[in-house]
């Protein structure tokens, strides 16, 4: 079973929780990534703690944060300087982080500012993970991968899916080989756009 991943609007803080959209949580050590001098989209974090019962066969780490950065601005319809296409996009377009232990002494909200001052990410959502089948088209963790991708990576792990637009729409996967994962050489991850049909 792959890991459904479902947003909801709250008002609680959702600070070191697993969130979507917002300010990353980030150690001291930890930098806001760029893109040739951009930011990159911070898609989300998972406190890993919460994917333990998920994820019985331990493919993911069971504690610590994992974090997703992306240059997918243009799939939210924002301006940007970069458009990656169909297919697998170049490893600077793409950063997975992980800390392995949260601390919220020593984390910090790292907060995007426009030049007048104002924030620049959107309000975040909280996420509430779940089961889901394999080849779920919304929001996920783990399960199957898209074709065109899987055919020469057929044993990588599916990190996270998005989709955006449904039926004709597009679906962005984050995968990392099996070896990468175990090692925890989360910079081997790569991102792979898909149209759907």
């Amino acid at each position: 079973m792959a890991i459904s991943i479902a947003l909801r609007q709250t008002e609680s803080n959702l600070f070191c929780a697993s969130k979507w959209w917002g300010d990353p949580d980030l150690q001291e050590d930890m930098e806001y990534p760029l893109d040739d001098g951009y930011p990159m989209t911070f898609l989300c974090q998972i406190n890993c703690e919460y994917l333990a019962p998920l994820d019985p066969e331990g493919i993911l780490p069971h504690e610590g944060m994992l974090y997703f950065f992306a240059s997918a601005d243009h799939l939210f319809g924002y301006e940007t300087p970069y458009c990656y296409g169909r297919g697998e996009w170049p490893r600077q377009a793409l950063r997975v982080k992980y800390a392995k232990d949260i601390n919220f002494e020593t984390f910090r909200s790292c907060v995007l500012e426009g030049e007048d001052g104002s924030a620049l990410s959107e309000r975040p959502l909280e996420i509430v993970l779940g089961n889901c089948p394999d080849d779920d088209s919304g929001l996920r963790m783990l399960g199957e991968l898209p074709e065109g991708f899987r055919e020469n990576h057929s044993d990588w792990v599916n990190l996270l899916q998005l989709s955006f637009g449904g039926e004709g729409g597009k679906t962005l996967n984050i995968a990392i080989s099996p070896s990468d994962l175990r090692y925890g050489n989360w910079k081997k991850a790569v991102a792979f756009l898909k149209e759907n049909d």
